[in-house]
């Protein structure tokens, strides 16, 4: 019965990391795709800092560099954010980078209220896009990565 149960344990275990390994490529290759391309945005595309204060995106042009994270409404919203998580990385790449990168955060969600109360309740005060009608998506073609 033990030699029965290691015979089906072995194979699931190579097929689960078959499937890392092929998410891993798929991550690599669309994110291979889209360094260096220029990204429009909506003239009337306004950042917010936890749904209060605004800024239009005028303050996007300070930067040399930009990382775009784009978050829709498709899942587990918060699950997704990992806000804490790039907290931390945000302050490694500004002490590295001399502040001259800068993170978009692109939210397409279904309630605009939860993305707002998930933002405060995770105290993140970096300036956030909630693109309602999803602009960046149909202005840019953009096809997020399915993980």
């Amino acid at each position: 019965m033990m030699r029965f149960l290691f015979i089906l344990f072995v194979p699931f275990m190579l097929l689960s990391s078959c499937s890392n390994l092929e998410k891993k490529r798929q991550v690599v290759s669309a994110i291979e795709q889209w360094i260096g391309k220029e990204l429009l945005y909506p003239n009337s595309t306004i950042f917010t800092i936890q749904g209060v204060d605004t800024l239009d995106n005028a303050f996007l042009e300070e930067y040399s560099y930009t990382i775009v994270s784009y978050v829709d409404s498709i899942g587990c919203t918060s699950c997704k954010l990992q806000l804490n998580r790039w907290n931390i990385f945000m302050q490694e790449v500004d002490s590295i980078s001399k502040k001259k990168v800068n993170l978009n955060f692109i939210f397409h969600p279904k309630n605009v209220q939860e993305i707002i109360n998930i933002l405060k309740v995770n105290a993140f005060k970096h300036p956030v896009w909630i693109d309602i009608n999803d602009s960046f998506n149909k202005l840019n073609h953009y096809c997020p990565i399915k993980i």
